[in-house]
């Protein structure tokens, strides 16, 4: 993420970030990178990236109460809006609908 500044991602992952940073400096050098691929390790193991990232989760069952094709990977995507017909296969039969909204 370094490459990318000045912009910003998500928060969740702009936590993320941060946690890892906290055991793992930016390479500005040459260097060993054995320490921080074990610290980050132990930040998975101890469930500590699970810890900052979970309060940022929908549900599958949210998501769907707010948009019910909002798992759909053929729908509401550019992918999805071009993707010719034939090819389908998210709604089995049914064709699918590209409404805008």
């Amino acid at each position: 993420m370094e490459f990318l500044k000045p912009l910003m991602s998500t928060a969740p992952l702009n936590k993320v970030y941060n946690l890892v940073r906290s055991v793992s400096s930016a390479v500005n050098v040459d260097r060993s990178l054995h320490p921080d691929i074990e610290a980050v390790t132990e930040l998975l193991r101890q469930g500590k990236v699970w810890e900052v990232v979970e309060p940022h989760m929908m549900t599958m069952s949210d998501m769907e109460d707010l948009d019910p094709d909002a798992l759909r990977h053929c729908l509401k995507t550019p992918t999805g809006i071009m993707i010719d017909d034939s090819e389908d296969e998210c709604n089995g039969d049914e064709k699918p609908t590209y409404e805008r909204r």
